[in-house]
Protein backbone atom coordinates (compact mmCIF):
# COMPACT_ATOMS: atom_id res chain seq x y z
CA UNK A 1 0.00 0.00 0.00
CA UNK A 2 1.33 3.47 -1.20
CA UNK A 3 -0.36 5.80 1.03
CA UNK A 4 -3.59 5.41 3.41
CA UNK A 5 -5.48 8.48 4.61
CA UNK A 6 -8.85 8.42 6.92
CA UNK A 7 -11.00 10.54 8.03
CA UNK A 8 -15.11 10.46 9.04
CA UNK A 9 -18.01 11.47 7.28
CA UNK A 10 -20.71 12.81 9.77
CA UNK A 11 -24.07 12.42 8.42
CA UNK A 12 -27.18 10.58 10.24
CA UNK A 13 -24.33 7.94 11.30
CA UNK A 14 -20.83 7.70 11.57
CA UNK A 15 -18.79 6.67 8.47
CA UNK A 16 -15.22 5.64 8.52
CA UNK A 17 -13.61 6.50 4.96
CA UNK A 18 -10.51 5.82 3.36
CA UNK A 19 -8.36 6.71 0.92
CA UNK A 20 -5.62 4.73 -0.57
CA UNK A 21 -3.34 3.92 -3.76
CA UNK A 22 -2.85 0.08 -3.99
CA UNK A 23 -0.46 -1.31 -6.56
CA UNK A 24 -2.28 -3.81 -8.81
CA UNK A 25 -1.12 -7.15 -6.68
CA UNK A 26 -2.97 -5.43 -3.37
CA UNK A 27 -6.35 -5.09 -5.70
CA UNK A 28 -5.56 -8.17 -7.18
CA UNK A 29 -5.56 -9.96 -3.64
CA UNK A 30 -8.47 -7.96 -1.85
CA UNK A 31 -10.89 -8.75 -4.84
CA UNK A 32 -10.08 -12.36 -4.45
CA UNK A 33 -9.77 -12.73 -1.02
CA UNK A 34 -7.62 -15.77 -1.00
CA UNK A 35 -9.93 -17.82 -3.60
CA UNK A 36 -10.10 -18.49 -7.30
CA UNK A 37 -13.63 -16.33 -7.52
CA UNK A 38 -13.49 -12.77 -7.96
CA UNK A 39 -15.72 -10.43 -5.30
CA UNK A 40 -18.36 -10.02 -7.92
CA UNK A 41 -18.53 -6.37 -7.62
CA UNK A 42 -15.50 -5.76 -9.59
CA UNK A 43 -16.53 -8.54 -12.75
CA UNK A 44 -17.97 -6.68 -15.82
CA UNK A 45 -21.31 -4.94 -15.10
CA UNK A 46 -23.45 -7.25 -17.89
CA UNK A 47 -22.79 -9.79 -15.40
CA UNK A 48 -23.40 -8.30 -11.92
CA UNK A 49 -20.33 -6.11 -11.16
CA UNK A 50 -21.11 -2.38 -10.37
CA UNK A 51 -18.03 -0.81 -11.52
CA UNK A 52 -18.84 0.59 -14.78
CA UNK A 53 -15.40 1.68 -15.89
CA UNK A 54 -13.47 -0.98 -14.26
CA UNK A 55 -11.91 -3.73 -16.26
CA UNK A 56 -11.13 -7.04 -13.91
CA UNK A 57 -8.69 -8.42 -16.90
CA UNK A 58 -6.61 -5.65 -16.67
CA UNK A 59 -5.75 -6.50 -12.63
CA UNK A 60 -5.48 -10.13 -13.26
CA UNK A 61 -3.01 -9.88 -16.54
CA UNK A 62 0.03 -10.51 -15.23
CA UNK A 63 2.14 -7.80 -18.17
CA UNK A 64 0.45 -5.37 -16.06
CA UNK A 65 2.60 -6.50 -12.97
CA UNK A 66 4.00 -3.11 -12.35
CA UNK A 67 2.04 -0.55 -15.02
CA UNK A 68 -0.89 -0.27 -13.04
CA UNK A 69 -1.87 1.55 -9.97
CA UNK A 70 -5.59 2.07 -8.49
CA UNK A 71 -6.70 5.07 -5.91
CA UNK A 72 -9.47 3.81 -4.12
CA UNK A 73 -12.11 4.92 -1.82
CA UNK A 74 -13.46 2.50 1.03
CA UNK A 75 -16.76 3.30 3.39
CA UNK A 76 -16.63 0.84 6.16
CA UNK A 77 -13.73 -1.15 4.73
CA UNK A 78 -15.94 -1.86 1.84
CA UNK A 79 -14.37 -0.18 -1.97
CA UNK A 80 -16.74 1.88 -2.95
CA UNK A 81 -14.81 3.74 -5.44
CA UNK A 82 -12.08 3.11 -7.86
CA UNK A 83 -9.79 4.59 -10.28
CA UNK A 84 -7.70 2.92 -13.02
CA UNK A 85 -4.56 4.05 -13.90
CA UNK A 86 -1.98 2.71 -15.63
CA UNK A 87 1.88 4.09 -16.61
CA UNK A 88 2.22 4.52 -20.62
CA UNK A 89 4.30 2.08 -21.63
CA UNK A 90 6.22 4.35 -24.41
CA UNK A 91 5.83 7.72 -22.80
CA UNK A 92 8.15 8.18 -19.36
CA UNK A 93 6.13 9.63 -16.63
CA UNK A 94 2.40 9.32 -18.23
CA UNK A 95 -0.36 8.01 -16.95
CA UNK A 96 -3.59 6.85 -18.03
CA UNK A 97 -6.70 7.41 -16.47
CA UNK A 98 -8.81 4.87 -18.21
CA UNK A 99 -11.64 4.72 -15.64
CA UNK A 100 -13.47 6.82 -12.30
CA UNK A 101 -15.95 4.10 -11.24
CA UNK A 102 -18.27 4.50 -7.92
CA UNK A 103 -20.83 1.98 -6.83
CA UNK A 104 -24.23 3.33 -7.43
CA UNK A 105 -25.29 2.81 -4.30
CA UNK A 106 -22.57 5.04 -2.82
CA UNK A 107 -22.81 7.92 -5.21
CA UNK A 108 -23.78 11.54 -4.85
CA UNK A 109 -21.38 11.35 -1.77
CA UNK A 110 -18.82 13.36 -3.33
CA UNK A 111 -16.10 10.27 -3.46
CA UNK A 112 -15.37 10.74 -6.93
CA UNK A 113 -14.31 14.20 -6.16
CA UNK A 114 -12.03 12.53 -3.10
CA UNK A 115 -10.47 10.28 -5.92
CA UNK A 116 -9.87 12.22 -8.14
CA UNK A 117 -7.83 14.60 -5.33
CA UNK A 118 -6.32 11.43 -4.40
CA UNK A 119 -5.06 10.73 -7.72
CA UNK A 120 -3.81 14.37 -8.57
CA UNK A 121 -1.78 14.34 -5.15
CA UNK A 122 -0.21 10.93 -6.38
CA UNK A 123 0.01 12.78 -9.70
CA UNK A 124 2.09 15.71 -8.17
CA UNK A 125 4.24 13.25 -5.34
CA UNK A 126 4.96 11.49 -8.52
CA UNK A 127 5.78 14.14 -10.75
CA UNK A 128 3.55 12.98 -13.07
CA UNK A 129 1.71 13.75 -16.47
CA UNK A 130 -1.59 12.43 -16.89
CA UNK A 131 -4.15 11.47 -19.72
CA UNK A 132 -7.81 11.16 -19.16
CA UNK A 133 -8.75 8.54 -21.75
CA UNK A 134 -12.13 8.47 -23.09
CA UNK A 135 -13.50 5.77 -21.70
CA UNK A 136 -17.24 4.46 -21.47
CA UNK A 137 -19.25 3.19 -24.29
CA UNK A 138 -20.07 6.84 -25.44
CA UNK A 139 -16.40 7.83 -24.97
CA UNK A 140 -18.10 10.34 -22.72
CA UNK A 141 -15.39 9.70 -19.57
CA UNK A 142 -13.25 11.97 -20.54
CA UNK A 143 -15.58 14.54 -21.00
CA UNK A 144 -17.18 14.54 -17.75
CA UNK A 145 -14.03 14.57 -16.04
CA UNK A 146 -12.85 17.85 -18.03
CA UNK A 147 -13.87 20.56 -15.63
CA UNK A 148 -12.80 18.61 -12.56
CA UNK A 149 -9.48 17.50 -14.11
CA UNK A 150 -8.91 20.65 -15.27
CA UNK A 151 -9.07 22.47 -11.89
CA UNK A 152 -7.02 20.19 -9.88
CA UNK A 153 -4.58 19.95 -12.77
CA UNK A 154 -4.21 23.69 -11.34
CA UNK A 155 -4.54 23.47 -8.07
CA UNK A 156 -1.72 20.85 -8.02
CA UNK A 157 0.76 22.07 -10.70
CA UNK A 158 -0.10 18.78 -12.49
CA UNK A 159 0.39 18.72 -16.67
CA UNK A 160 -2.80 16.83 -18.42
CA UNK A 161 -2.01 16.10 -22.15
CA UNK A 162 -5.04 15.36 -24.61
CA UNK A 163 -5.92 11.79 -26.78
CA UNK A 164 -5.57 14.09 -29.94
Amino acid sequence: MIKNEQFDNYKEKKEKISLEILERDELKKLIYQDSNIPDGRFVDPDHGGVFHYFDLDEVINPLNQDRMVFPIIKENDLIVGIIDMEYSPTQERVAWVKGVSVDPKYQDKGYSSKLLEKMFEYAQRNNLILQISKYGQTGDGEKKLQKPTERLAKQYGVKIINNN
